[in-house]
């Protein structure tokens, strides 16, 4: 029961106004004091699921299962893909050597860098030679963390860097750890030179002037080699390189191969009709002028020369290489037949001086030039005439040193000098007019005429004529062919 406030009259529950006064009634709404205990959400929902029918029951758990299941794997995935959890597998990876996690974990910016197992064992070996340098790989990753933390950019000093890129599961960052790719540029000089990696080819050369750029490769210490390898010369030019550096993520190679080019030089090649130079019995196609290259003067290859001359072809010396400059002896210009030819040629000319001294008659020379005949000869029979000089003898034998065998060119004429000792068995004396002398009364000895022989070859029939000769201070009996006048 209330009362009025104004005139004390009883009011009855829910008047608005005094029935006695008038006075309009304020009606006070009393609050109830808060339960100590109250009954949580959950609780609330587990006794309206205790009471709920089978199939809302049903309902209820699957969309609890369902939230739970989403709530943990938020956290779980959260903390998966988590930027420190990223650098701590790295870390991990490095410190236990683990190439094959550290493989699943390295990106990088150049799709044609292949991430290896193979290549990235080479490179965690390398940085395990280095402890200091794990750290110093961590210190840059977790810097880089944080700048993405604070929203600024950290530029990586590492060949390593953490880089964000888009969403997992279309929620969460993404984060990888990206490495650096290098590249190196190669160059050489000379064409088919193989250029490797290793033991990998990785390139034939087409020209002499060789420029070309390789990569991307993972960090590491690699060797490069140009190798360039013929018939005649194995040249290698190896240089190691390292890609580790971030600032140098460039650089250049410079593999020039430096070969020996040589020239060669022939006695007589002045003189011959052709020259081919041979390598390792392999013929140059060059001239006598040019150098040919490259080629190892070890003297693990051999020269030789072959030089064509109208009566045939004449073979140098095999010479090892050993220098730039080859001089390719020839010991004899002529063939063994032809060689023997001209020394049958000096032996019957001694026959035929004997017969031709003691008649005075150039004609009987079966083995001179005309001009031999016509000069040397008439003038010589000549002047003995004009001193009534006779000469009474025979041949015995010719002794030809065949090292003295020398060819040269005088106006397109091949000329011959060889030195030889004609021995006879002879006497001179003077017959005067009005006196007869009995020669078999003339006592003979021996007489040696040591000469250089001049021979002019006569190419219409391919054969060496005798035109001159001339005194020798000494003859050389070294090496040396006789020819001997058989008995009658």
């Amino acid at each position: 029961m209330s009362y009025c406030k104004e005139c004390g009259h009883a009011l009855k529950a829910n008047s608005n106004f005094c029935p006695e006064c008038g006075t309009a009634v304020q009606h006070v709404h009393t609050q109830a004091p808060p339960n100590p205990n109250p009954t949580p959400v959950f609780s609330t929902w587990l006794k309206k699921i205790k009471h709920a029918s089978k199939k809302q029951k049903i309902i209820a758990i699957s969309v609890i299962a369902l939230l739970l299941i989403v709530i943990g794997g938020y956290q779980v995935g959260a903390k998966m893909t988590d930027k420190e959890r990223i650098i701590e597998k790295f870390e991990t990876a490095l410190q236990e050597e683990d190439a094959a996690t550290l493989t699943k974990l390295l990106e990088s910016s150049d799709s044609r860098l292949e991430i290896t197992e193979e290549e990235v064992t080479k490179l965690v070996a390398l940085i395990s030679e280095t402890p200091s340098a794990l750290q110093y790989f961590i210190d840059g990753l977790e810097q880089q963390a944080n700048a993405f933390d604070g929203d600024y950019e950290q530029d990586s000093s590492t060949i390593f860097s953490l880089e964000k890129d888009g969403k997992t599961a279309l929620i969460y960052d993404r984060y990888y750890i990206e490495v650096m790719p290098f590249y190196f540029e190669v160059a050489t000089n000379m064409a088919d030179t193989q250029i490797f990696l290793g033991d990998k080819e990785i390139a034939v050369t087409e020209s002499e002037a060789f420029s070309k750029e390789f990569g991307p490769f993972l960090p590491g210490v690699y060797t490069v080699k140009a190798s360039f390898d013929n018939d005649y010369a194995l040249l290698e030019n190896q240089q190691t390189i390292e890609l580790l550096e971030p600032y140098h993520q460039e650089q250049y190679v410079d593999l020039t191969l430096y070969g020996e080019y040589i020239s060669f030089n022939s006695e007589y090649q002045d003189i011959a009709d052709s020259v081919t130079y041979y390598l390792n019995d392999k013929a140059l196609d060059i001239e006598t002028d040019e150098s040919f290259g490259p080629v190892s003067v070890d003297g693990s290859v051999n020269a030789h020369a072959v030089l064509s001359f109208p009566w045939g072809d004449v073979t140098t010396e095999k010479t090892a290489v050993d220098s730039r400059y080859m001089n390719l002896q020839v010991s004899n210009p002529f063939s063994e037949e032809m060689q023997t030819d001209i020394i049958d040629t000096i032996h019957i000319f001694g026959q035929d001086m004997a017969v031709a001294n003691e008649a005075l008659d150039p004609s009987l020379f079966t083995t001179t030039t005309s001009t031999y005949q016509d000069d040397v000869a008439t003038s010589t029979f000549n002047s003995m005439e004009n001193w009534n000089k006779q000469w009474i003898g025979s041949y015995e034998k010719t002794v030809v040193d065949l090292d003295s065998f020398y060819l040269s060119q005088e106006e397109d004429q091949y000329v011959l000098n060889v030195n030889a000792a004609l021995y006879f068995d002879a006497a001179s004396y003077y017959e005067y007019e009005d006196e007869e002398i009995d020669t078999s009364e003339i006592e003979t000895a021996e007489e040696i005429n040591e000469w250089q022989l001049k021979l002019i070859y006569q190419p219409e029939d391919d054969a060496w004529l005798i035109e001159d000769h001339y005194g020798l201070w000494s003859f050389n009996p070294d090496n040396t062919v006789e020819r001997v006048m058989e008995a009658n």
